[in-house]
């Protein structure tokens, strides 16, 4: 009868969505889902990733030459509701940077750390506020990648960071 989030593409919002809204709300009620989340396209060559155009590849393909964990960094790092246009060198930038975040981190013990100090933490706030943001992750990478020297430098910080990033 009520959800919390509903996602899905952009060209499903007229006319299932709307559709699926008026159904549920008709049996239940109102307000069938708390948040709609719709992501844009994938493009390639600023041209909609599809068979039919034969512009399309597989995450199995792109897993054969990233990391699956650059790849998730790569998404991340782009608005789920604005297209992506998808390419090798923005994948290649991706990994540098995520390999910069892993040795920032590395051997960095955050198991100590309770919620307390994550709430206290102004560079945790500022992160938070991206992401409450319309889960404006890309925001939220801009502030670690802004403050990641003076967390090198702040080791108590940098666990505090790191656990948050864990947590969420």
């Amino acid at each position: 009868p009520h959800i919390d989030i509903h996602g899905g593409g952009m060209d499903l919002i007229f006319p299932h969505h709307e559709n699926e809204i008026a159904q549920s709300e008709g049996v239940y009620g109102p307000n069938f889902a708390n948040y709609w989340l719709h992501n844009a396209f994938v493009r390639i060559n600023q041209e909609k990733m599809s068979k039919s155009l034969g512009n399309f590849f597989t995450i199995k393909d792109v897993l054969k030459e990233f990391d699956p964990m650059v790849v998730r960094f790569y998404y991340l790092n782009h608005n789920y509701n604005i297209p992506l246009d998808f390419s090798q060198e923005g994948l290649q930038a991706a990994e540098k940077s995520y390999k910069r975040l892993i040795r920032a981190f590395e051997g960095v013990d955050s198991t100590s750390i309770i919620s307390e100090q994550i709430g206290q933490s102004p560079i945790v706030q500022k992160m938070l506020a991206f992401l409450c943001d319309d889960l404006n992750t890309a925001g939220l990478f801009g502030v670690l990648f802004e403050n990641l020297e003076n967390l090198r430098s702040n080791q108590e910080e940098l666990s505090v960071v790191k656990k948050f990033l864990q947590e969420i």
